[in-house]
C-alpha cells in the first residue's frame, strides 16, 4: 500500500508541474486531453504496479529465506501462495482475451 501512496503522490505533483509549465509557456492546455492523458498513465502506472506485486509473488519461493528461531510461514505455505498467484494470472490473461475475442466483432465494422 505503501508504493500506491507514492504512485499517488508523484502523479499529482506531474500534473501540478504540467499545469504549470503549460501556463508559464503560453501553451493552452485542453482539461479534457489532459485529464485523459493522466488517467491512461494512472492506469499504465496502476498496471504495472499489480504486475510487480504479481510477480513478486509468484518468483517468493526462489529468493533466499533467512531463517531465524522461528518463522510464520513454511516453505510450502510460500509455495502454495505463489501457485495461487500463478494461476489467478492465468485466470485474469485467459479472461481478457477471451474478452477481447468476444467484444472483436462489436468493434469491427
Amino acid at each position: 500500500m505503501r508504493r500506491l501512496g507514492r504512485f499517488a503522490f508523484f502523479l499529482a505533483i506531474y500534473c501540478y508541474l504540467a499545469w504549470r509549465a503549460s501556463e508559464s509557456l503560453g501553451i493552452p492546455l485542453d482539461p479534457a486531453s489532459f485529464a485523459v492523458g493522466i488517467a491512461a498513465a494512472a492506469l499504465t502506472g496502476g498496471t504495472l504496479f499489480l504486475i510487480n506485486n504479481w510477480w513478486d509473488t509468484i518468483t517468493r519461493p526462489y529468493r533466499p529465506q533467512t531463517v531465524r528461531l522461528e518463522t510464520r510461514e513454511t516453505p510450502s505455505q510460500i509455495t502454495w501462495v505463489a501457485f495461487r498467484a500463478l494461476l489467478l494470472g492465468i485466470i485474469v490473461i485467459v479472461a481478457l482475451v477471451a474478452a477481447v475475442i468476444a467484444g472483436l466483432p462489436y468493434l469491427l465494422p
